[in-house]
């Protein structure tokens, strides 16, 4: 089996025992939670159809797990986090793009990782989801458009 088809199983489980196990939105540690039956909406401040679930911790203090939604054509403008982001597909597909690299497609199962400050874009060119974990508070700092 090629090395990266064993990250990809071995991520999927890491995601998936995340989604089973203790977070402040699952409430008992044991309790099994399907991620898209809990999703809501990001908040009037969000591009419309963005919708999220917070497994773990408090984006707004300290570091989290959460899981994001987006509708087919959806877009991400270009933006830098003040935290690292971790990022692993489990519905759809995802395109995205940094600076100094070129676009690249994430599909289910793929890992992400986005350093601090890195400014970022992209989108769903279909219905996509993702787990994501910040190691720090949440912040979405869009890039001036020129």
């Amino acid at each position: 089996m090629r090395a990266t088809k064993l990250l990809k199983m071995g991520l999927a489980s890491a995601v998936a025992a995340a989604l089973f196990t203790s977070g402040s939105a699952i409430g008992d540690p044991m309790s099994i939670v399907n991620p898209s039956s809990g999703l809501q909406s990001c908040g009037s401040d969000a591009p419309p159809g963005c919708q999220h679930l917070v497994l773990q911790g408090d984006p707004k203090t300290g570091p989290s797990q959460r899981v994001y939604h987006f509708p087919a054509g959806f877009v991400f403008v270009k933006h830098w986090h003040a935290s690292n982001e971790n990022v692993v597909i489990t519905k759809g597909t995802l395109k995205i793009a940094a600076d100094g690299q070129s676009e690249r497609i994430l599909n289910v199962g793929d890992y992400l990782y986005i350093p601090a400050k890195v400014v970022h874009w992209g989108g769903c060119p279909q219905e996509c989801e993702f787990y994501l974990m910040e190691d720090g508070p949440t912040s979405f700092n869009e890039v001036e458009k020129n």
